[in-house]
This record gives C-alpha cells, structure tokens and sequence, in this order.
C-alpha cells in the first residue's frame, strides 16, 4: 500500500493507493497492510480525508481469499478474520472524511 499525499488550501488529504496486488484476493497480509495504513494517515493531524482506490484501471478489489474460507486452517482462520475485521473497524471508526474511489470491479471486500 503507497500513501500519495495531496494540499489545496483547506485540507490534506491522502491516497492510498492499494496497487494492481489487489486483483489478487484479500488475504491477512492485505489486511494487515490497508489497516497500517490507514493509522499512519491518521496520525497525521494535518490530514482530514481519506480516498482509497488502486493503480489498476479496472479492478479495485478482488474480494476475500475464499482459500482462508473453505475448509479453513483452525489456526489461520481467527487471524484472517480478525484482520479483515480490523481493517472494517479502522475505515468506519476512522476520524477521517473517507471516499471509496471504485474505477473498477470491486466484489465482496470491495464493497466494503
């Protein structure tokens, strides 16, 4: 995930731009990387919007890793879940004026 920070007059805001490795699903490892994110921009107390979208064109999101889902791993599965979790609980608890900037496909995680 790469932050691109952007200033007019008024506010900061910050893209962060989750990259054509979200045509593949979203694993915990994803999960773990959007919601990192999303706490360092919130540190920045200049900042006061958020836009998250992808480099590619046509696909913001690929959707959960069905392989983390059927005939889950007892142990993977509570820390999947709790990634994808957390990253629901950092984007809506989120002090920042949050946009979804869908340019593309965004099954299941996507919608979000």
């Amino acid at each position: 995930v790469s932050l691109q920070y952007c200033f007019n007059n008024y506010t900061w805001c910050v893209f962060p731009c989750m990259g054509e490795w979200l045509t593949t699903p979203f694993d915990r490892y994803r999960c773990t990387a959007i919601s990192n994110a999303i706490k360092e921009v919130e540190s920045n107390k200049r900042v006061q919007g958020l836009v998250l979208t992808s480099s590619n064109p046509s696909t913001l999101c690929a959707g959960l890793d069905l392989t983390e889902l059927h005939n889950p791993d007892p142990e993977r599965l509570p820390m999947f879940w709790k990634s994808f979790q957390q990253v629901f609980l950092d984007l809506y608890g989120s002090r920042l004026a949050t946009i979804g900037a869908i340019g593309g496909d965004a099954p299941a995680a996507g919608c979000m």
